[in-house]
């Protein structure tokens, strides 16, 4: 049962001094008066929230009660509430009782919320930052939501909220950008509002000063403009407020803005953001300030909110929030006044609150064991009916565990105290709480002596990193006598590399003598032990490599999930020695090429020694967006960097002159200016950087990034080029080839985790071909329907060169547009699976912005997307399409297709569908770009389009019963074939239930011609229920050319076949195969696909179909019995894709590495790689010359180009083959083997073994020659 909307008649009063801020702007009167009496009916108790996050139940009134606010009442049931003249009332924490039936429960997703009349408004969360009993959270007044108070943001003074109230406080946070923010995670009730497509967010906010900020977000993993699902900057640095939605930043689509320099934004204003379906509305102090309408849906994967910043820390407010209020609906203009009058949100009239749900837990922890020193995991599952979603607490023996607060416990290291100890969950929400129960931790003594995993050296070669298997004790562990190097190397000192106790303290630091780069020394251990005093095996020794020198790459380091700008990044513990991956780029400069999206939310260093070609003085750029800081030491110690040259704002790619946006300064980013100019350079010669030939100086750049765009590089040139006016704006970076270097560690371990296989392929047919139209004459009849305005280079018709051409659009940035080119009406001779082919070349702009899409119309109908996995040759560029306009968040072409340069053209094929005789199609080519185009020109070219129809026979019982004919036993059985043309399907109901004579019914296809001489595949829509055990049965038949009808045997089908073993019970089907018990889905009412190969036949062969169904004496399966919908037969083979898959690892220090993987083919001239194929697994649409092709993977590491190794070398088949066999016989004087497979010999019995030259079985060698060992392979 659904549960009632809570049911309220709330009278409306403005809060008691609440003083419009509108008046001086908008000149609204400012007003206040007594709150009164609230009505409320209730089914459930209510619960009030500390800050805790703890529920408090209340006895739920009946109808009768009433709670009493304002000043003078006194009285009503629950004295608690009676404020009288208290300030306090001024803002209060409001307990709801909800209407509906006990039990009901609650999900988010729109299906399951309760029904709810046009224009419902239901109160989702509401802050008035009052209570700050507890300074690290905030929980609101609806349903207890808990939100996190990050990065100094604090409760205000009192008196510093909108009211000026003593009691009134506000949420502050501070004066500058440091990440300052609330944070409320998780936040999926949120998409409460986003499945309505209908949010308002309502607070009132006063600032220090205008910068750029952000006032809320919420975070959306699918929408553009850094997860961008909802922000409002109030205002940005310009003065302008900006409300997104659904990405950025296109207006109308996302952004609505409008600049707000009349607002006095540093007194508090009341400020509603509205999203009503496609308008979007923007209130200050209750007055309207800007609208429009166009506006795309809210995604549906909204997240987590923030208020007070982004939720990546980015763009702070400098100011205070006060009363933040969401709602999932729209308020109107009046509902919007009254909050700006005063009026709490709480307390506005018709809001309705969807009843919380209690958490119930459906999976209890279970006992755990652990050994001391190791983790010991708990885990509780709840009832996803909670609402909202609920907060865990794990405790053990009673006591909160600080941190502990996901559905899973991970105790990283037991200790021996913790034996026995208790462990549970308390599991609350807005509904109420609940505690599992407890789970036993029993912590048993560590007996397992410590192994030495790893070791590697350092790019300083004064120091050896060492790694064991557990955390070690410190007094054993840093004793450098314990170690030893060989080669002549000492060992000065040894440290863990963490404090004991703490992650890392399995690790141990040995400085010592200098080490040779690209040597190998072997490292030995005594007397080191674990914690618990198991001493590590006597002479324990590992060899490594130290690090070796690797010209013409820069190392990449990358880390994920960076917030806080610089100062973030430097401050986040993993860095500098933790990045999420590590790479090598061929030159200094991230992305490759001048591209300008790597990522978002992420920090990176790009660091490599140069090597200066000649003695001189030199400057050095940097260009990035978002900001960077370039570092240089004055010789090859790290150590020694200093600051040399800055990006404190943002400049798009490859820019080392111009200014870009934000604080960038062309004068901080050379480190001529820096240290002449602007004077921030560090570097310590006033004469400038004075480097020598042939030596290496070690360079540096970090640079963090937040959203949209994002680039780093930077380029050196001589002082003398750098007056000469080098480098230009759009120059590459110089910094790569033999200039640039890095160490590398050696010691990656590469190996194969999963070998590919031979894999069974299928030789598509050609089909039959209906259309061939290559523009040489003429244009096709193709038409073309543009964007009003159109784009400034559609398709238009080049009949110089016999071709279509669309040009594209422009740098200008004045789409986004699209250009349709429109095939005629062609009209399909016959049924079948049309496969369109087409000779094009394209160049749209890359990083997925710009695309082609084929779309097509059946019948005068919409036109729809041919999906990207229907295309069999060269099809759409892997993920969706990021620009916006009518190609966003599809697949397309993208980027240049191969050859494009040279002016060739590739053929793209692609399955259009499997239409009826008489069908008309029609074939579009869409090119689509966003606002600004930046591809070559033309950016698509079609040469030549042609239609292959693959002939079939489709009887679709929806339009009739085919010409099928029925033949019963005699007697009948009770529910024979028969036609239900009200469901459009044939319909075997079923057999004797009174357990008389075996019976049975045989449906029958009219004779069908094959069109062509190929191979003949039967597909069946249909469901059954036949009596299981194999009891009864239906079965397929075949007849050719009149001939009988004989079984279609059990290895013809591909998909959905036959019952294991063969039916038991009487009847003609009696110890044959057949179709038995239920098929999938069958209860649910739905249809499975069964497809079988009939064979290869010649053109004119006539086919013939039976549908046998046989039940013994007793039929007990559920009615209908077999239930057939449609047939279809297919004369030729279809295309199916084919995969090769394997898997590699590559291990370093213990831990996993990237590893980059490349497919190659060879045809007979050695492997070559093939273009795209650089995943484990490779999935193609073979051709006949793949059938003589060898396939293998490459699989190399980035962080080391020496590394890499080959997988086993496979093929394709056309039919399965079985293990290989061989069988040796002697006679006359003569050795016979026969065998499948592959024939090898050896001269030892272990081998090596290697293919015998020209064999074929039968082999034969003579008797008398010498000792040889042979064996099989596949």
């Amino acid at each position: 049962m659904s549960p009632t909307p809570c049911q309220s008649n709330h009278q409306l009063v403005p809060r008691p001094g609440r003083v419009s801020r509108s008046a001086k702007l908008f000149g609204r009167a400012a007003g206040g008066a007594d709150r009164r009496r609230v009505e409320a009916a209730a089914w459930c108790p209510a619960f009030s929230f500390n800050q805790g996050g703890n529920a408090a139940c209340q006895t739920a009134p009946g109808p009768e009660a009433r709670r009493w606010y304002g000043a003078g009442r006194s009285g009503g049931p629950n004295p608690t509430h009676n404020r009288g003249n208290n300030p306090s009332i001024m803002k209060h924490k409001l307990t709801h009782w909800f209407v509906g039936a006990a039990g009901a429960a609650f999900l988010w997703q729109a299906a399951l919320l309760p029904a709810r009349a046009a224009g419902t408004v239901n109160l989702l969360a509401y802050w008035n930052f009052d209570d700050n009993s507890n300074p690290a959270i905030t929980v609101d007044s609806v349903y207890g939501l808990r939100g996190t108070l990050e990065n100094g943001a604090v409760y205000s003074a009192p008196g510093e909220g909108n009211t000026g109230n003593p009691a009134d406080l506000a949420m502050d946070f501070g004066p500058d950008n440091a990440g300052q923010l609330v944070r409320v995670n998780p936040a999926a009730w949120l998409n409460i509002a986003a499945e309505r497509d209908q949010l308002t967010i309502t607070f009132w906010q006063k600032l220090r000063e205008v910068a750029s900020s952000s006032t809320f977000w919420i975070e959306s993993p699918s929408s553009s403009g850094t997860s961008r699902g909802a922000q409002a900057h109030v205002p940005w640095g310009n003065n302008t407020i900006y409300f997104d939605t659904s990405g950025c930043c296109t207006v109308p689509n996302q952004r609505l803005n409008q600049n707000a320099s009349d607002v006095d934004f540093t007194t508090y204003h009341h400020f509603a953001f509205v999203k009503d379906g496609p308008d979007k509305r923007v209130y200050i102090d209750g007055v309207l300030f800007m609208e429009n309408t166009g506006a795309d849906p809210l995604k549906t994967d909204l997240k987590q909110l923030t208020i007070g910043a982004a939720f990546n820390e980015n763009n702070s407010i400098r100011g205070w929030v006060d009363d933040f209020a969401v709602f999932a609906g729209a308020l109107d203009e009046t509902a919007i006044s009254q909050l700006a009058s005063g009026l709490a949100p709480t307390d506005l009239p018709g809001i309705e609150i969807i009843p919380a749900v209690a958490p119930v837990i459906t999976s209890q922890p279970q006992d755990a064991t652990a050994v001391a020193g190791f983790s010991a995991t708990f885990s509780v599952e709840v009832d996803p009916a909670a609402f909202p979603a609920p907060y865990f607490q794990w405790e053990k023996n009673g006591t909160p565990i600080e941190g502990a607060t996901s559905p899973t416990l991970t105790i990283d290291r037991a200790d021996l105290a913790d034996d026995g100890a208790q462990i549970t969950c308390r599991v609350f929400n807005g509904g109420g709480e609940v505690v599992s129960e407890a789970a036993t931790l029993t912590v048993v003594p560590d007996t397992v002596a410590p192994t030495l995993d790893y070791a590697t050296g350092s790019f300083s070669f004064t120091q050896v990193k060492a790694v064991f298997s557990e955390p070690l004790d410190p007094a054993t562990a840093e004793n450098p006598a314990n170690y030893a190097l060989s080669g002549g190397v000492t060992v000065t000192e040894a440290k863990l590399a963490a404090p004991a106790g703490t992650p890392g303290d399995h690790i141990v630091l040995l400085t010592t003598s200098q080490q040779t780069p690209g040597t190998t020394l072997t490292l030995t251990v005594n007397n080191v032990t674990d914690v618990a005093g198991n001493p590590v095996a006597p002479d324990s020794s590992i060899e490594f490599g130290t690090f070796k020198w690797q010209e013409g790459v820069v190392l990449h380091e990358f880390w994920e999930n960076v917030s806080g700008g610089l100062d973030g990044f430097k401050n986040d513990p993993r860095y500098p020695n933790e990045p999420s991956w590590t790479g090598l780029e061929p030159r200094m400069e991230y992305p490759r090429d001048g591209a300008n999206d790597g990522g978002s939310n992420y920090g990176n260093k790009l660091s490599c020694w140069v090597v200066p070609k000649q003695n001189g003085k030199y400057v050095f750029f940097v260009s990035s967006d978002d900001p960077s800081e370039l570092y240089l030491s004055p010789d090859a110690d790290p150590a020694n960097a200093v600051l040399i040259a800055r990006q404190q704002g943002w400049t798009n790619p490859r820019i080392w002159r111009s200014a870009g946006g934000g604080a960038s300064d062309p004068f901080e980013m050379n480190s001529y200016d820096a240290l002449y100019t602007t004077g921030i350079s560090q570097w310590p010669d006033i004469m400038g950087i004075q480097l020598q030939a042939g030596q290496r100086y070690y360079l540096y750049a970090i640079h963090t990034e937040g959203g949209g765009g994002d680039n780093l590089a930077v380029t050196m040139v001589t002082e003398d080029e750098f007056f000469a006016g080098k480098p230009q704006d759009g120059d590459p970076p110089t910094l790569e080839g033999d200039l640039v270097g890095t160490y590398i560690d050696p010691n990656t371990q590469l190996r194969m985790v999963q070998q590919p296989t031979d894999q069974v392929a299928v030789l598509a047919s050609e089909g039959v071909e209906i259309l061939s139209e290559d523009f040489d004459t003429s244009d096709g009849g193709y038409t073309v329907v543009n964007t009003d305005p159109a784009p400034p280079g559609p398709w238009a018709y080049d009949a110089a060169n016999g071709q279509w051409v669309a040009e594209g659009s422009e740098d200008a940035c004045s789409g986004p547009y699209n250009s349709q080119l429109n095939s005629p009406p062609i009209t399909l001779p016959q049924a079948g699976a049309v496969t369109l082919s087409f000779r094009h070349r394209y160049s749209f702009e890359g990083d997925l912005w710009d695309a082609g899409m084929v779309r097509v119309s059946v019948n005068g109908g919409e036109f729809t997307p041919v999906p990207a996995e229907n295309f069999t040759a060269n099809g759409y560029a892997e993920g969706a399409i990021i620009g916006h306009g009518i190609a966003n968040g599809l697949r397309g072409f993208n980027g240049d297709s191969p050859g494009y340069d040279a002016g060739e053209f590739i053929t793209s094929k692609a399955l259009l569908g499997t239409f009826q005789q008489n069908d008309t199609i029609v074939v579009q080519f869409v090119g689509a770009w966003d606002e600004c185009a930046t591809g070559k020109h033309p950016n698509w070219v079609i040469d030549a389009v042609s239609l292959q129809l693959l002939p079939m026979v489709i009887a679709d019982f929806a339009d009739g019963d085919g010409g099928y004919t029925v033949v019963n036993s005699d007697p009948a059985p009770p529910g024979p074939w028969a036609y239900d043309a009200d469901n459009g399907q044939w319909v075997a109901a079923n057999g004797n239930i009174d357990c008389a004579d075996p019976n049975y019914s045989i449906l029958t296809s009219p004779t069908y011609v094959a069109p062509v001489s190929d191979e003949v595949t039967v597909t069946i829509q249909h469901r059954y229920a036949f009596e299981g055990d194999l009891w009864d049965g239906g079965q397929l038949r075949m007849s050719v050319n009149g001939g009988e009808f004989v079984t279609v045997p059990r290895e013809a089908f591909q998909a959905n076949g036959y019952a294991e073993g063969v039916l038991q019970g009487h009847g003609i089907l009696n110890g044959q195969p057949a179709f038995n018990g239920k098929s999938a889905g069958y209860d649910a009412g739905e249809f499975i696909t069964t497809k079988a190969t009939l064979g290869t036949f010649n053109e004119g062969d006539t086919i013939a179909l039976q549908f046998v169904c046989n039940w013994d004496e007793c039929a007990t399966g559920t009615v209908p019995n077999w239930v057939i919908k449609r047939v279809e037969l297919a004369f030729g083979k279809s295309a199916q894709p084919v995969t090769f898959s394997a898997e590699a690892e590559a291990i370093l220090a213990g831990d996993p590495v990237p590893v980059n993987y490349q497919w190659q083919r060879n045809d007979g001239a050695g492997f070559q790689d093939i273009v795209g194929a650089t995943k484990p697994s490779y999935t193609f649409y073979p051709v006949a010359a793949d059938f003589n092709a060898m396939f293998r993977l490459l699989v190399t590491v980035p962080t080391d180009p020496s590394k890499s190794l080959t997988s086993d070398e496979v093929k394709l088949l056309t039919a399965p083959q079985g293990p290989p066999t061989i069988a040796i016989s002697a006679a006359g004087g003569t050795i016979t083997i026969e065998y499948t497979g592959t024939l090898q010999s050896a001269d030892e019995v272990t081998g090596p073994y290697t293919d015998v030259p020209g064999a074929s079985s039968p082999y034969t060698a003579p008797a008398d020659a010498p000792a040889k060992f042979y064996r099989s392979v596949r």
